[in-house]
């Protein structure tokens, strides 16, 4: 529920978790050592095998998505299809719609 309310602020996770800083700290190390890299890669190759195929994919689907903000800067645009003003988000989807890649243009 904190997610739809805040956006997932990090000031405003649910008092059932660790002090936000901590949570904050954590999640860069993690970001920045490739752990979440890693536990995608793996997560994927697991769900792969699991369905019956190879675990490396051999096709992409890709796929955008336009995030509405308030924020200005050079990544801002407009998405005429959609008639929103904000960010572009592309990623490469396999057949089954798991994301494989994320990046923001």
């Amino acid at each position: 529920m904190f997610v739809l309310r805040s956006g997932c602020a990090w000031r405003m996770l649910p008092r059932a978790l660790p002090p936000w800083h901590t949570v904050y700290r954590w999640y860069r190390r993690w970001a920045a050592d490739g752990t979440f890299t890693r536990l995608h890669d793996i997560l994927r190759d697991r769900l792969r095998t699991h369905t019956g195929r190879d675990p490396a994919p051999t096709a992409a689907i890709p796929d955008a998505r336009s995030i509405v903000t308030g924020e200005g800067g050079s990544d801002l645009g407009y998405d005429a299809g959609k008639r929103t003003r904000g960010r572009k988000r592309h990623l490469k989807t396999g057949a089954s719609a798991a994301a494989e890649r994320s990046c923001a243009a």
